[in-house]
């Protein structure tokens, strides 16, 4: 049975923390309303704080005022070094940390003891509802480490939590490490002067949840921070260039460690598709506990601002899943065969008899190739985006199926979490279709990377209720290009030869690609055979598009993007090829 239960994973961001609590709330009010399922729930550094509060089901309004008012202000408003420089620098020579984590370890019990009313004790248990991970970078295997919360006292959690929270010089220093080994821990299993901030090595620690057996990426879901939106990190910058005599050691400390995050995350997201990632502004410095708790009580529009984000988010996911759901249920519904090549053999039986004989169509197919981007770019992934908008002319006889080209899947796991569907039609509104795994419905196919799906919609069209249907695709696709990684050949084609009775009046096929990227590939339409299994096709002449306004907003931004159009209507036979090469090709 498919486990659809998410992993959440929370980034790291010291008083961007306030500014997960609306992320927060959002799951809650999900799982209430038993629209989303929580499986396991991982953390860093601040970002442990909140899968804390997710686990244990604390009230975010109750945490607000708790953290706004009293007491619980007071211990988040002390979380700050008063001292200058030369201060810091003689507590960071001497060994010791600029903030004391007792204040953090106090600050962390008050946090996580008043809850609904309730004050367990420092030795008894936290209840958890979900399983819940603490990361944290160890010193001895210089790795990140993820340590299980469920099933500890509420002082060893906060302990745990305090050392995932703990930024090297600021909460811990070497000199607190041997006091760490012999006082602060009385469990064998933890050692905790190994240990500091986990956002030193995943600060987004979507590989400690997607490498635990059983994971599945489309189903883990990373809340964090956008870091190109934050203004004052955007303002230091700008004011305390290097080469700038105001550059001083904290700059310095500060563009160092988030250099390092920087990076760290960047390859986390990478490992997700861009649909499960939330991204929020993170307005506050690392330590500017004082101001983000100011804006949390007197600027409450801009938690409200965050609380629409993540719901509009969660949203999304939802409706993804009622979509597959809906699928699934159709299937039990009829005898479903027991592999996926009986299920697509089925369901191509089923297709004959619905497919149209002939039908026009035209639209664009956009490629934003990810994979060729530089790791570092926060816009990286393994993953290339595929945007497909076409319109079908809805003939004589009316349409209730439409045959689509996709990606080689070997299962309906795949399928169903790679791709999503959109049908509307000529008055924008929503048709409700089924989307059946099928295979090729022609005798022979050329393209062996090729698979197809059969969008049944639930009633036949006619046209004289909607003259047109539009399909929106989108995939997420890895290895897509794979030519281009081979030293012989470092060139492949994106094509379309139309089968099954289509005929295009207008497409458009684009490419879009870092600012880097374009410097080391070329894009360019064929117009010959570029391999034996096209040389009997006939290729259209193709004119250069400027499509900039047309595909800028799908994608990153400073994207270049080449795009192309036919110059005449082909049908079966013809073929439309763009190509993409290596500038080092010389073929």
């Amino acid at each position: 049975m498919t486990d659809n239960r998410y992993d959440i994973v929370f980034q790291g961001g010291g008083a961007n923390f306030v500014n997960l609590l609306p992320a927060i709330e959002s799951i809650h009010e999900s799982v209430d309303r038993k629209q989303l399922q929580v499986k396991s729930i991982y953390g860093s550094s601040a970002g442990a704080i909140a899968a804390a509060l997710l686990a244990t089901g604390a009230s975010i309004p109750e945490t607000i005022k708790q953290m706004t008012n009293g007491k619980g202000y007071k211990l988040a408003s002390d979380l700050q070094f008063e001292g200058g420089t030369v201060a810091a620098l003689a507590k960071i020579a001497m060994g010791y940390p600029l903030i004391g984590e007792e204040k953090l370890l106090t600050f962390l019990r008050e946090l996580l003891t008043t809850r609904e009313g309730t004050a367990p004790g420092a030795h008894a248990n936290l209840d958890f509802k979900y399983d819940v991970y603490a990361i944290v970078s160890d010193l001895e295997t210089s790795s990140a480490s993820k340590i299980q919360l469920n099933g500890r006292s509420l002082d060893e959690v906060c302990k745990i939590i305090c050392s995932s929270c703990s930024i090297p010089f600021v909460f811990r220093n070497h000199r607190t490490f041997p006091i760490l080994g012999k006082v602060f821990s009385k469990n064998k299993d933890l050692d905790y002067a190994r240990y500091v901030d986990g956002g030193l090595v995943q600060n987004l620690p979507v590989e400690c949840a997607t490498t635990v057996k059983g994971s599945n990426p489309f189903h883990t879901l990373a809340i964090g921070f956008d870091e190109s939106e934050n203004d004052e990190e955007k303002t230091t910058e700008s004011e305390n260039d290097v080469t700038s005599a105001k550059y001083g050691i904290k700059d310095y400390f500060k563009k160092l460690a988030s250099t390092s995050i920087a990076s760290n995350v960047s390859s986390s997201r990478g490992l997700l598709p861009a649909s499960n990632i939330l991204k929020l502004n993170p307005e506050y410095g690392l330590l500017a506990f004082q101001t983000a708790l100011d804006d949390l009580k007197n600027a409450p529009e801009k938690y409200r601002e965050k609380k629409l984000l993540s719901d509009e988010f969660l949203s999304k996911i939802v409706d993804r899943d009622k979509s597959i759901l809906a699928n699934e249920n159709l299937r039990k519904k009829n005898p479903v065969p027991s592999t996926f090549d009986e299920l697509r053999e089925a369901c191509t039986n089923l297709t004959k008899s619905k497919h149209p004989k002939s039908v026009t169509k035209s639209g664009y197919t956009f490629v934003e190739m990810n994979s060729l981007r530089e790791k570092s770019d926060p816009s990286y992934s393994m993953y290339d985006r595929y945007f497909h908008e076409f319109t079908y002319q809805v003939p004589d006889e009316g349409m209730e199926c439409i045959l689509l080209g996709v990606s080689k899947y070997d299962t309906a796991e795949e399928l169903k979490t790679l791709q999503q569907f959109e049908v509307k039609d000529d008055r924008d509104e929503d048709v409700e279709f089924d989307v059946l795994p099928i295979m090729d419905i022609s005798e022979n196919t050329k393209n062996e990377e090729l698979s197809y799906v059969a969008i049944l919609l639930r009633q036949k069209v006619m046209p004289t209720q909607s003259r047109e249907l539009k399909v929106l695709q989108r995939e997420l696709i890895a290895g897509g290009f794979p030519d281009l990684d081979d030293p012989q050949k470092r060139q492949d084609v994106l094509d379309y030869s139309p089968e099954h009775g289509l005929e295009y009046e207008e497409l458009t096929l684009a490419f879009g690609l870092s600012d880097e990227a374009a410097k080391r590939f070329q894009v360019y339409p064929l117009t010959a055979a570029y391999d034996k299994d096209s040389e009997g096709l006939n290729f259209i002449q193709l004119k250069k598009t400027d499509a900039q306004a047309d595909f800028k907003k799908m994608c990153a931004p400073g994207t270049i993007i080449h795009a192309f159009k036919n110059t005449e209507p082909f049908e079966e036979g013809d073929a439309f090829v763009v190509a993409i090469k290596h500038s080092s090709w010389s073929g």
